[in-house]
């Protein structure tokens, strides 16, 4: 059946099942440490926080507010996101910049499919961790627009913590 010499098919699979059981033993060994590659303290950024090993027991709230500008007119359009996500995922988006900064893309494209060329969208961003005062988190003078995601770099969009985190 198999000529001398040559390799079966089941020697061939070892190496390769080996290494994509490698690959994902290392991924989900690095993927929780990631944190620590942002700058800043994740408990107030939360870049890095999703599947971290770290223990997750802060609260966190806050309020915000997105608005539009269309560049060519100046018209000023206030964004309702409940038209476009549920509740539940208006509070998540609230604290965790990726999903916010993807909404904003979002936005974008259904604002120029409506017409409106290169809008600028932002947003005034506020949270409270563990039921501290509410303090700015969004740079609201950043259009989230232009912003492009950075997997291991810290968005420059967040601010900084109050001095009493």
């Amino acid at each position: 059946m198999f000529e001398a010499g040559s390799k079966s098919p089941h020697r061939l699979s070892r190496p390769l099942i080996s290494a994509f059981l490698f690959l994902y033993l290392m991924i989900q060994v690095l993927l929780p440490w990631r944190h620590l590659l942002y700058k800043g303290d994740v408990n107030w950024t939360r870049e890095g926080h999703r599947f971290a090993w770290r223990l997750k027991s802060n609260v966190v709230g806050g309020v915000m507010s997105i608005i539009a500008v269309d560049p060519s007119t100046g018209q000023i359009t206030p964004i309702i996101p409940f038209d476009d996500i549920s509740p539940e995922q208006y509070v998540l988006m609230i604290y965790t910049p990726d999903m916010l900064l993807q909404y904003v893309h979002y936005l974008k494209e259904k604002l120029e499919k409506q017409g409106m060329k290169n809008p600028i969208i932002k947003v005034d961003g506020k949270i409270s961790v563990n039921r501290r005062p509410f303090h700015p988190y969004i740079d609201r003078n950043v259009n989230l627009a232009e912003e492009k995601y950075r997997l291991f770099s810290s968005a420059d969009w967040i601010l900084p913590p109050p001095p009493d985190l």
